[in-house]
């Protein structure tokens, strides 16, 4: 996942010259934390809503409270990279570059949304609990439920011996083909359970 496919491509800016009410007006209006600071179309700095509130008298314009050369992100990096810089630096949003050109933002809802994306949670798909046979591996288990033609959204493993289970996010229309298959392998499967939302446990109908 990159960043230019999640990033918001039409960033909401000021100038310096900007008047801090017109500013704070605009956060208000679009409900965000910062906005990115311009200069015939050319990024100089970024101000938060943090920066308007402790603006003092004295500060007339976004120059005068903004900070500059903001950290920023490529349109070609990856989403996880964006969430480590968000998570790293602390703040809200990042200014996306191509060419040196500003191209877009990115904030920590659009992140959130590509790893939902990303996980499956969001489509119609089923949490499977595996307790695998003796000896199996991990990636037998998810072959063994790629085999029915799902697609295996995440898996990963907890637990040694009897107490190991696996549990895989998986995309299907036909839930029973992966238990029995998953079966027929030797695994056991505790319980599917649907999404989104996790909440209805699930027992696929014999045939």
């Amino acid at each position: 996942m990159l960043v230019e496919d999640w990033m918001s491509r039409k960033p909401v800016c000021v100038k310096r010259s900007t008047p801090v009410a017109e500013a704070q007006r605009a956060l208000v209006k679009h409900r965000f934390r910062q906005l990115l600071v311009t200069d015939r179309g050319r990024l100089i700095g970024v101000v938060t809503d943090r920066d308007l509130r402790a603006a003092g008298t004295d500060a007339k314009r976004v120059g005068d409270v903004m900070s500059f050369d903001p950290e920023t992100i490529a349109a070609s990096d990856s989403v996880d990279s964006a969430a480590h810089m968000l998570r790293s630096w602390k703040v809200n949003a990042l200014p996306v570059m191509r060419d040196r050109k500003l191209v877009g933002v990115i904030s920590t809802s659009d992140v959130l949304d590509a790893f939902v994306a990303l996980s499956g949670v969001a489509e119609p798909s089923y949490r499977v609990i595996v307790v695998p046979r003796k000896g199996a591996a991990l990636d037998a288990v998810r072959a063994t439920i790629e085999g029915t033609h799902s697609q295996v959204r995440w898996v990963r493993e907890r637990g040694k011996g009897r107490g190991r289970e696996v549990q895989a996010r998986v995309v299907t229309n036909d839930i029973e083909s992966v238990v029995l298959a998953l079966e027929a392998e030797g695994h056991s499967v505790s319980c599917t359970i649907t999404s989104p939302g996790d909440a209805t446990d699930i027992t696929p109908k014999r045939r």
